[in-house]
């Protein structure tokens, strides 16, 4: 008697649950917005759905002949109110600049001061973090303090 008074409890209770499933735009916000700046014709913010890849982005904005798109990783998803810049390219003349929101871990290995370990920091920080909005946000990984900031500052870019 017991086990059936358990049963009957426990289909009522199922009958009153909401077994709708949950819709990821309402529960996640409807819209991002991703701050472009750079190489386009009008920098401003960009309202995009959750998820956005720099692709999705670079189609909705005029970029200008200047642009350096081989620097920026299309398939890379944007979190809201990330900073993308759009780099322009650069004169042989000129240094080349890593930037630390899109470099490869070969790219940013190669500055001073940054081996292996700390360009994976770099790249994991970035991961779980969002784009760094300024460069100076490169200090709060874990063994990048000032002087090694200063040593590097002119050698990176967002």
């Amino acid at each position: 008697m017991r086990q059936l008074l358990i049963f009957f409890c426990m289909l009522a209770t199922a009958f009153c649950l909401d077994f709708r499933t949950a819709d990821l735009e309402t529960i996640q916000g409807s819209t991002i917005t991703v701050q472009v700046e750079g190489e386009v014709a009008d920098p401003g913010p960009v309202t995009a759905h959750p998820y956005v890849t720099v692709q999705e982005v670079l189609e909705e904005v005029e970029v200008l002949p200047d642009a350096d798109l081989t620097v920026l990783n299309p398939d890379m998803v944007l979190n809201d109110h990330d900073v993308l810049r759009i780099p322009a390219k650069k004169n042989e003349s000129e240094p080349q600049r890593v930037s630390i929101n899109t470099g490869t871990a070969e790219d940013l290995s190669k500055l001073p001061g940054i081996g292996p370990s700390t360009a994976e920091k770099i790249i994991l920080y970035r991961n779980d973090h969002g784009l760094f909005q300024k460069t100076e946000d490169l200090m709060n990984v874990k063994g990048i303090g000032r002087t090694r900031y200063d040593a590097i500052a002119d050698l990176i870019t967002l």
